[in-house]
């Protein structure tokens, strides 16, 4: 088995990560959208929708690109991280407002937005963790010495 220092691996993990962050921001997008449907511009949500729209834009063009300089990449991801994080906390704590019951059984049932709610903290919470995994290989570039752009005549 090949170490994560390999360049093949990091390459492979790094395009993975960042497919895994486009699917997770749509997942997040479109149930945002339901949610401001339904429950019309909450806050939390409203920057739901900017993290998922912007983060599925980085995350595209950093994978059409294939590769940025690792310290640009460390602090996109890093930011954008920090960006799902906020999310997911900030929905987790509006669930009630969303649900409107204590139990969670019959809010399913009852009430298709619940599930949307809930989806949305969790896919927030998950595209936290794909972006905290493209910093850290963005990381490990800065620490291989890749990350900063070498000028012309520069060894």
């Amino acid at each position: 088995m090949e170490r994560l220092s390999s360049a093949r691996v990091r390459k492979t993990l790094f395009t993975v990560s960042r497919l895994c962050q486009v699917v997770l921001c749509i997942i997040v997008l479109v149930c945002s959208a339901y949610e401001i449907s339904r429950f019309g511009g909450l806050d939390a949500v409203n920057f739901a929708m900017f993290a998922s729209i912007t983060g599925m834009a980085i995350s595209l063009l950093l994978v059409l690109l294939q590769r940025l300089p690792g310290i640009i990449d460390c602090i996109l991801s890093g930011l954008w991280s920090l960006f799902f994080l906020a999310t997911g906390g900030a929905l987790a704590a509006y669930r009630e407002f969303a649900c409107a019951t204590f139990s969670s059984y019959y809010c399913l049932l009852a009430r298709p937005e619940c599930g949307a709610w809930d989806a949305t903290v969790a896919m927030s919470f998950l595209a936290f963790a794909a972006y905290a995994v493209s910093c850290v290989l963005a990381g490990l570039d800065i620490k291989d010495g890749k990350g900063l752009v070498k000028p012309r005549g520069f060894n």
